[in-house]
């Protein structure tokens, strides 16, 4: 990215933004999507949020490596638990 601005100014402007997007915008669109799984049968949703996050809708700690980018292994075999079962139900009414 090219800017006169460095990185951290750059954090500085973004930060707010990411925590109202992931506050309101995030939270809203969950709750659009789990209604709608619960009217179709055509929409499947699996609700990953409690794997990542704890009730203080902190990240929960040991699923990223150091620089907060990438998942540790263990954090596969969570999302695997989550998921694994709901694309067998998505495959099974195919």
């Amino acid at each position: 990215v090219k800017t006169k601005r460095g990185a951290e100014g750059i954090g500085h402007r973004f930060a707010p933004f990411s925590d109202k997007v992931r506050a309101g915008t995030v939270d809203s669109v969950y709750t659009a999507i789990a209604a709608m799984n619960a009217q179709s049968t055509r929409v499947f949703f699996t609700a990953l949020k409690s794997t990542v996050f704890d009730a203080a809708k902190q990240v929960r700690g040991g699923l990223y490596c150091p620089d907060s980018l990438y998942h540790l292994p263990p954090t596969y075999d969570k999302f695997t638990a989550v998921m694994k079962p709901a694309r067998e139900e998505a495959k099974a009414i195919r």
